[in-house]
């Protein structure tokens, strides 16, 4: 565990809050991991649900088709009718934001556009993907983060300084989640940059280009975690993910607004505790 005592404050995003109604999001993670398992148990194996779960979410326009299915049989149907009996508390501001989305916003910012039914997706998408990729992320030798600017705490003035790829924090304050992370980080040998100015694709390719593998870590909100780990996973590279608690950043809602990170399923997760420890009932449709 990361050093010290960590404060979460439960909070509402634009679109997801991993808090729903708790103190906590350890009931989202402990749900999320039983959804993948009666997941990878209908489909056959993590490599083939995680295959379903991009090809379905790239289906936007047919997704409330495949909800409103009566034939349970379709894995398609199945897979979106689970997720949304457990994962709809956390999404629920989904369908306000779109019905306030602009019509420009809406034909050209396709991550502003994301709709539930691809958040819950996305949801399951990081889930599988860590669970697949977490040994060979962990083989690496070299190893970096990719930290949001929002985690930073907007009361101070932060003294971050231009490292040799992007900003690296100088945890000058103990109450911000970025330099909760960083320490967090450090202690697997991972380097953290907050991310301001690194291009993510050029970035991708060159390392996919280099002999040495590296292994990359991305802390953000669903829509920009997912695409950053299919930008990776393309290049070969050895890609895991954490979501924030909630998308509060001024893309979404104007303004920065205070955030944070699940720091536990963050050492959970590079500790290799990828089981849950909650207890979550989830019933099965037949």
């Amino acid at each position: 565990m990361n050093s010290g005592i960590i404060i979460y404050k439960p909070i509402k995003g634009q679109t997801f809050s991993l808090f729903d109604q708790s103190e906590s999001t350890a009931k989202y993670y402990a749900t999320i991991h039983a959804l993948a398992d009666i997941c990878i148990k209908k489909s056959g194996s993590e490599a083939t649900l995680l295959k379903t779960v991009r090809d379905l979410d790239r289906k936007k326009s047919q997704l409330k088709n495949f909800f409103r299915s009566k034939q349970d049989v379709d894995l398609n149907s199945y897979i979106l009718k689970l997720l949304y009996s457990e994962l709809h508390p956390y999404t629920a501001e989904v369908t306000n934001h779109l019905k306030n989305l602009s019509v420009l916003k809406k034909s050209f910012d396709r991550t502003l556009n994301t709709n539930e039914f691809q958040y819950h997706l996305q949801m399951l998408e990081v889930e599988l993907v860590n669970r697949i990729n977490i040994d060979d992320f962990r083989k690496t030798s070299q190893k970096f983060a990719l930290l949001p600017h929002c985690l930073r705490d907007f009361t101070k003035q932060c003294k971050s300084e231009m490292g040799d790829l992007d900003y690296v924090c100088k945890q000058c304050n103990k109450d911000c989640f970025v330099r909760h992370a960083s320490v967090t980080l450090k202690k697997y040998d991972i380097k953290p940059y907050i991310w301001m100015n690194m291009n993510l694709k050029k970035l991708a390719h060159k390392l996919s280009a280099q002999k040495e593998i590296f292994g990359v870590l991305g802390i953000a909100c669903f829509p920009e975690l997912v695409n950053g780990i299919r930008l990776c996973s393309k290049a070969g590279i050895p890609v895991v993910g954490i979501p924030l608690n909630a998308n509060r950043c001024a893309r979404w809602t104007g303004s920065f607004l205070e955030n944070s990170v699940d720091i536990e399923a963050l050492d959970n997760l590079l500790n290799s505790h990828l089981n849950s420890e909650g207890n979550i009932s989830i019933k099965i449709q037949n």
